[in-house]
Protein backbone atom coordinates (compact mmCIF):
# COMPACT_ATOMS: atom_id res chain seq x y z
CA UNK A 1 0.00 0.00 0.00
CA UNK A 2 1.38 3.20 -0.73
CA UNK A 3 -0.22 6.75 1.26
CA UNK A 4 0.14 9.73 -1.17
CA UNK A 5 -0.19 13.74 -0.92
CA UNK A 6 -1.21 16.06 -3.50
CA UNK A 7 1.31 18.09 -5.12
CA UNK A 8 1.78 20.65 -7.92
CA UNK A 9 4.08 21.42 -10.25
CA UNK A 10 5.36 22.29 -13.66
CA UNK A 11 5.76 19.38 -16.02
CA UNK A 12 7.97 19.27 -19.12
CA UNK A 13 6.97 16.72 -21.93
CA UNK A 14 9.18 17.17 -24.92
CA UNK A 15 8.52 20.49 -26.10
CA UNK A 16 5.48 20.44 -24.06
CA UNK A 17 5.05 22.53 -20.65
CA UNK A 18 2.18 22.47 -18.33
CA UNK A 19 1.87 24.45 -15.71
CA UNK A 20 0.24 23.35 -12.00
CA UNK A 21 0.10 19.73 -12.92
CA UNK A 22 -1.63 18.23 -9.94
CA UNK A 23 0.22 14.76 -9.01
CA UNK A 24 0.24 12.54 -6.11
CA UNK A 25 3.71 11.92 -4.05
CA UNK A 26 4.27 9.04 -2.02
CA UNK A 27 4.85 9.83 1.48
CA UNK A 28 4.89 6.41 3.07
CA UNK A 29 4.68 2.76 1.68
CA UNK A 30 3.90 -0.15 3.47
CA UNK A 31 6.97 -3.05 3.14
CA UNK A 32 5.23 -5.07 0.65
CA UNK A 33 5.28 -2.74 -1.91
CA UNK A 34 8.52 -3.38 -3.90
CA UNK A 35 8.38 -1.09 -6.91
CA UNK A 36 11.14 -0.93 -9.35
CA UNK A 37 10.41 1.83 -11.53
CA UNK A 38 10.08 5.71 -9.97
CA UNK A 39 6.22 6.50 -10.49
CA UNK A 40 2.91 5.81 -12.72
CA UNK A 41 1.71 8.21 -15.58
CA UNK A 42 -1.47 7.31 -15.67
CA UNK A 43 -3.56 7.51 -18.49
CA UNK A 44 -7.27 6.31 -18.14
CA UNK A 45 -9.85 8.77 -17.18
CA UNK A 46 -10.46 11.04 -14.33
CA UNK A 47 -13.20 9.67 -13.03
CA UNK A 48 -11.20 6.09 -12.18
CA UNK A 49 -8.96 8.16 -9.90
CA UNK A 50 -9.14 7.52 -5.88
CA UNK A 51 -7.84 10.67 -5.43
CA UNK A 52 -9.63 13.11 -7.56
CA UNK A 53 -6.43 13.95 -9.19
CA UNK A 54 -6.73 14.97 -12.82
CA UNK A 55 -4.41 12.92 -15.22
CA UNK A 56 -1.81 14.87 -17.00
CA UNK A 57 -2.93 14.08 -20.27
CA UNK A 58 -6.07 15.52 -19.30
CA UNK A 59 -4.99 18.56 -17.99
CA UNK A 60 -3.14 19.19 -21.61
CA UNK A 61 -6.05 18.47 -23.43
CA UNK A 62 -7.92 21.04 -21.18
CA UNK A 63 -5.04 23.66 -21.61
CA UNK A 64 -5.57 23.09 -25.47
CA UNK A 65 -1.28 22.30 -25.64
CA UNK A 66 -2.01 19.34 -28.10
CA UNK A 67 -3.23 19.27 -31.52
CA UNK A 68 -5.25 16.54 -31.42
CA UNK A 69 -6.42 15.32 -27.65
CA UNK A 70 -5.18 11.46 -28.00
CA UNK A 71 -2.59 9.52 -27.59
CA UNK A 72 -1.37 6.38 -29.28
CA UNK A 73 0.54 3.31 -28.49
CA UNK A 74 3.19 1.92 -31.08
CA UNK A 75 4.56 -1.75 -30.38
CA UNK A 76 6.76 -3.00 -33.19
CA UNK A 77 9.26 -5.89 -33.30
CA UNK A 78 11.92 -3.13 -32.32
CA UNK A 79 10.59 -1.12 -29.69
CA UNK A 80 7.76 0.97 -28.59
CA UNK A 81 6.12 4.22 -28.63
CA UNK A 82 3.74 6.42 -27.15
CA UNK A 83 3.04 9.66 -29.10
CA UNK A 84 0.79 12.89 -27.57
CA UNK A 85 -1.62 14.47 -30.28
CA UNK A 86 -2.07 13.51 -33.52
CA UNK A 87 -0.67 10.09 -34.99
CA UNK A 88 2.45 10.38 -37.13
CA UNK A 89 2.61 9.58 -40.41
CA UNK A 90 3.27 6.05 -39.83
CA UNK A 91 -0.49 5.58 -38.98
CA UNK A 92 -2.33 8.74 -40.84
CA UNK A 93 -5.68 9.14 -39.58
CA UNK A 94 -7.53 7.73 -43.23
CA UNK A 95 -5.24 4.16 -41.84
CA UNK A 96 -7.34 4.11 -38.45
CA UNK A 97 -10.52 1.77 -37.54
CA UNK A 98 -12.15 3.61 -34.74
CA UNK A 99 -15.03 1.51 -32.50
CA UNK A 100 -16.45 3.42 -30.23
CA UNK A 101 -16.12 2.85 -25.83
CA UNK A 102 -18.54 1.01 -23.89
CA UNK A 103 -18.99 4.37 -22.14
CA UNK A 104 -16.13 6.82 -21.35
CA UNK A 105 -15.52 6.07 -18.31
CA UNK A 106 -12.74 2.97 -18.95
CA UNK A 107 -10.80 2.60 -22.15
CA UNK A 108 -12.95 -0.86 -23.34
CA UNK A 109 -14.79 -2.12 -26.27
CA UNK A 110 -17.31 -4.34 -26.95
CA UNK A 111 -15.49 -8.00 -27.99
CA UNK A 112 -18.07 -9.79 -30.26
CA UNK A 113 -16.64 -12.98 -31.24
CA UNK A 114 -13.46 -14.88 -31.20
CA UNK A 115 -12.68 -17.61 -33.77
CA UNK A 116 -9.43 -19.55 -33.85
CA UNK A 117 -8.01 -20.59 -37.31
CA UNK A 118 -6.69 -24.39 -36.63
CA UNK A 119 -4.03 -23.96 -39.20
CA UNK A 120 -3.32 -28.03 -39.72
CA UNK A 121 -4.91 -30.64 -39.95
CA UNK A 122 -5.22 -31.77 -36.62
CA UNK A 123 -5.17 -30.76 -33.21
CA UNK A 124 -1.93 -32.34 -32.08
CA UNK A 125 -0.04 -30.92 -35.20
CA UNK A 126 -0.61 -27.91 -33.84
CA UNK A 127 1.91 -27.82 -30.81
CA UNK A 128 3.87 -30.88 -31.42
CA UNK A 129 3.94 -34.62 -29.70
CA UNK A 130 0.19 -35.61 -28.33
CA UNK A 131 -0.18 -34.79 -24.96
CA UNK A 132 -3.30 -35.73 -22.64
CA UNK A 133 -4.25 -32.36 -22.56
CA UNK A 134 -4.37 -31.90 -26.14
CA UNK A 135 -6.31 -35.14 -26.38
CA UNK A 136 -8.55 -33.78 -23.86
CA UNK A 137 -8.77 -29.89 -25.30
CA UNK A 138 -9.65 -31.84 -28.78
CA UNK A 139 -12.57 -33.58 -26.64
CA UNK A 140 -14.26 -30.95 -24.48
CA UNK A 141 -14.14 -27.73 -27.17
CA UNK A 142 -15.27 -30.36 -30.26
CA UNK A 143 -12.66 -29.15 -32.71
CA UNK A 144 -13.10 -29.75 -36.31
CA UNK A 145 -10.11 -31.27 -38.19
CA UNK A 146 -9.06 -27.83 -39.55
CA UNK A 147 -10.50 -23.91 -40.37
CA UNK A 148 -11.95 -21.86 -37.95
CA UNK A 149 -14.04 -22.44 -35.15
CA UNK A 150 -15.87 -19.99 -32.82
CA UNK A 151 -15.35 -19.88 -29.11
CA UNK A 152 -18.47 -17.86 -28.20
CA UNK A 153 -17.60 -15.27 -26.46
CA UNK A 154 -19.19 -11.74 -25.98
CA UNK A 155 -18.08 -9.67 -23.60
CA UNK A 156 -16.50 -6.48 -22.65
CA UNK A 157 -12.04 -5.93 -23.46
CA UNK A 158 -10.55 -3.53 -21.57
CA UNK A 159 -7.25 -2.18 -22.56
CA UNK A 160 -4.33 -2.33 -20.60
CA UNK A 161 -0.87 -1.25 -21.67
CA UNK A 162 0.24 -2.21 -18.15
CA UNK A 163 -0.64 -5.49 -18.27
CA UNK A 164 1.53 -7.87 -19.74
CA UNK A 165 -0.95 -10.78 -20.21
CA UNK A 166 -3.98 -11.20 -21.62
CA UNK A 167 -6.52 -12.11 -18.47
CA UNK A 168 -9.59 -14.16 -19.25
CA UNK A 169 -12.43 -15.41 -17.52
CA UNK A 170 -11.20 -18.82 -16.08
CA UNK A 171 -13.28 -21.07 -17.66
CA UNK A 172 -12.33 -19.25 -21.27
CA UNK A 173 -8.61 -19.34 -20.02
CA UNK A 174 -8.71 -23.14 -19.82
CA UNK A 175 -10.11 -23.66 -22.97
CA UNK A 176 -7.76 -21.59 -24.68
CA UNK A 177 -4.49 -22.90 -22.94
CA UNK A 178 -6.07 -26.72 -23.45
CA UNK A 179 -6.39 -25.83 -26.68
CA UNK A 180 -2.52 -24.26 -27.53
CA UNK A 181 -1.18 -27.03 -24.93
CA UNK A 182 -0.45 -24.70 -22.23
CA UNK A 183 -0.37 -26.58 -18.45
CA UNK A 184 -0.60 -25.08 -14.98
CA UNK A 185 -3.15 -22.43 -15.89
CA UNK A 186 -0.91 -21.34 -18.85
CA UNK A 187 2.17 -21.29 -17.00
CA UNK A 188 3.72 -23.79 -19.08
CA UNK A 189 4.00 -24.22 -22.79
CA UNK A 190 6.35 -25.75 -24.82
CA UNK A 191 8.07 -22.57 -26.91
CA UNK A 192 7.71 -24.01 -30.46
CA UNK A 193 4.15 -23.31 -30.23
CA UNK A 194 5.24 -19.69 -30.79
CA UNK A 195 5.37 -20.81 -34.77
CA UNK A 196 2.77 -23.91 -34.99
CA UNK A 197 -0.25 -22.64 -32.55
CA UNK A 198 -3.24 -21.23 -33.83
CA UNK A 199 -3.79 -17.44 -34.65
CA UNK A 200 -7.17 -16.15 -32.30
CA UNK A 201 -9.43 -13.45 -33.88
CA UNK A 202 -10.93 -10.82 -31.46
CA UNK A 203 -13.82 -9.05 -33.44
CA UNK A 204 -14.39 -5.60 -31.65
CA UNK A 205 -16.95 -3.05 -31.73
CA UNK A 206 -20.80 -2.49 -31.89
CA UNK A 207 -21.37 -2.96 -35.98
CA UNK A 208 -22.77 0.38 -35.68
CA UNK A 209 -21.74 2.66 -38.39
CA UNK A 210 -18.85 0.52 -39.50
CA UNK A 211 -17.75 0.50 -35.95
CA UNK A 212 -16.04 -3.02 -35.61
CA UNK A 213 -12.85 -4.52 -36.53
CA UNK A 214 -11.15 -8.10 -36.64
CA UNK A 215 -7.60 -7.97 -34.65
CA UNK A 216 -5.84 -10.96 -35.30
CA UNK A 217 -3.83 -12.45 -32.07
CA UNK A 218 -0.75 -14.71 -33.83
CA UNK A 219 1.63 -17.29 -31.79
CA UNK A 220 4.58 -15.67 -31.60
CA UNK A 221 2.19 -12.79 -29.54
CA UNK A 222 1.06 -14.92 -26.74
CA UNK A 223 3.65 -17.35 -26.66
CA UNK A 224 5.96 -15.51 -24.25
CA UNK A 225 9.57 -16.11 -23.22
CA UNK A 226 12.66 -15.04 -22.95
CA UNK A 227 14.15 -16.21 -26.36
CA UNK A 228 15.85 -19.10 -24.97
CA UNK A 229 13.80 -22.15 -24.85
CA UNK A 230 15.96 -24.15 -22.00
CA UNK A 231 13.78 -21.57 -19.82
CA UNK A 232 10.83 -22.27 -21.10
CA UNK A 233 7.75 -20.48 -22.56
CA UNK A 234 4.26 -19.13 -20.94
CA UNK A 235 0.81 -18.58 -22.14
CA UNK A 236 -0.38 -15.01 -22.55
CA UNK A 237 -3.81 -16.18 -21.87
CA UNK A 238 -4.17 -16.12 -18.50
CA UNK A 239 -7.58 -16.79 -15.92
CA UNK A 240 -8.48 -13.84 -13.54
CA UNK A 241 -10.42 -11.43 -15.77
CA UNK A 242 -13.77 -10.76 -14.11
CA UNK A 243 -17.14 -12.57 -15.40
CA UNK A 244 -17.87 -11.75 -19.48
CA UNK A 245 -15.02 -9.11 -19.43
CA UNK A 246 -11.53 -9.32 -21.06
CA UNK A 247 -7.91 -7.13 -19.60
CA UNK A 248 -6.55 -6.82 -23.45
CA UNK A 249 -2.44 -5.97 -22.66
CA UNK A 250 0.73 -6.04 -24.61
CA UNK A 251 0.21 -8.96 -26.74
CA UNK A 252 -2.32 -7.51 -27.83
CA UNK A 253 -0.73 -4.24 -29.03
CA UNK A 254 1.79 -6.01 -30.87
CA UNK A 255 2.30 -4.87 -34.22
CA UNK A 256 -0.06 -2.28 -34.29
CA UNK A 257 -0.69 1.25 -33.10
CA UNK A 258 -3.57 2.00 -31.01
CA UNK A 259 -5.26 5.21 -30.59
CA UNK A 260 -7.09 6.35 -27.66
CA UNK A 261 -8.82 9.55 -28.18
CA UNK A 262 -10.96 11.75 -25.22
CA UNK A 263 -13.05 14.12 -27.05
CA UNK A 264 -15.08 11.14 -29.48
CA UNK A 265 -14.86 8.66 -27.14
CA UNK A 266 -13.13 5.84 -28.98
CA UNK A 267 -9.62 4.25 -29.63
CA UNK A 268 -8.44 3.44 -33.04
CA UNK A 269 -6.79 0.58 -34.39
CA UNK A 270 -3.96 0.55 -37.61
CA UNK A 271 -1.25 -1.83 -38.82
CA UNK A 272 2.40 -1.26 -38.57
CA UNK A 273 4.40 -0.07 -41.88
CA UNK A 274 6.68 -2.53 -42.67
CA UNK A 275 10.22 -1.42 -41.77
CA UNK A 276 9.04 1.18 -39.57
CA UNK A 277 11.59 2.91 -37.23
CA UNK A 278 9.79 3.87 -34.51
CA UNK A 279 12.83 5.94 -33.06
CA UNK A 280 12.66 8.69 -35.41
CA UNK A 281 12.52 12.29 -34.20
CA UNK A 282 9.03 13.49 -35.22
CA UNK A 283 8.04 16.79 -32.93
CA UNK A 284 5.81 18.10 -35.53
CA UNK A 285 2.94 16.13 -34.90
CA UNK A 286 2.61 16.68 -31.07
CA UNK A 287 3.26 20.80 -31.82
CA UNK A 288 2.46 21.87 -34.94
CA UNK A 289 2.72 25.39 -34.81
CA UNK A 290 6.20 25.04 -33.08
CA UNK A 291 8.90 27.47 -34.14
CA UNK A 292 12.39 26.49 -35.37
CA UNK A 293 13.52 28.32 -32.95
CA UNK A 294 11.65 25.91 -29.94
CA UNK A 295 12.61 23.06 -31.63
CA UNK A 296 16.46 24.32 -31.40
CA UNK A 297 16.17 24.47 -27.88
CA UNK A 298 14.42 21.42 -27.46
CA UNK A 299 17.17 19.83 -28.92
CA UNK A 300 20.21 21.95 -26.95
CA UNK A 301 18.16 20.59 -23.71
Amino acid sequence: MVGIEPCQDTLKWGTLRSQNITFGQAVNMTPDFDAQFDGLFGMAFPSLSSAGLEPPFFTFARQRLLNANQFSFTLGESGGRLDLGKVPGSAADDQITWVKLVKPQFWAVNVQSIEVELRHPTLINLVGAPTEARLQARRSIHLPESGKINLNVKGIGLLDSGTTTILCPSAMATNINRLIGATDNGLHVDCSASTTGPTFYFTIGDGSSGDRIVIPVAPHQYILGDGNPGHGCMSAFQPGGPKNKWILGLPFFANRTITFNIDDGRIGFSQLRPNLSLYERDIDHIMGTESKADRADSEEV
